[in-house]
């Protein structure tokens, strides 16, 4: 007889579908710059740090500072597929939001 989830795992399941639903929307993005020949060195301030990280223009440092640490799991260089480039992009980002935020 299948035991039923519990709500601890029906949580964690969704949360983990998220994840990479974030995840393919940023692998299709970075491809995207990629194929378009952007890169950091030729673009070193991030044009729309909200749309990097898949955020709304008016979300909160809370909502910022959660999106970029769910990245942060999915893009990290040391996982086994980390992706650098990625990775960078995300923390420019991040950054540029904070001073941003700051300074506001």
């Amino acid at each position: 007889m299948p035991r039923k989830k519990s709500q601890k795992a029906r949580e964690t399941i969704e949360l983990l579908e998220g994840l990479v639903d974030i995840g393919i929307r940023l692998y299709q993005f970075f491809d995207q710059e990629v194929q378009a020949g952007h890169t950091k060195e030729s673009s070193p301030v991030v044009e729309d740090p909200y749309r990097i990280l898949g955020l709304p223009a008016n979300a909160t440092l809370a909502q910022v500072k959660k999106r970029y640490r769910q990245l942060s799991w999915v893009y990290h260089p040391d996982l086994p597929d980390g992706f650098t480039e990625a990775m960078k992009r995300v923390n420019l980002a991040y950054e540029q939001i904070v001073k941003d935020k700051k300074k506001a």
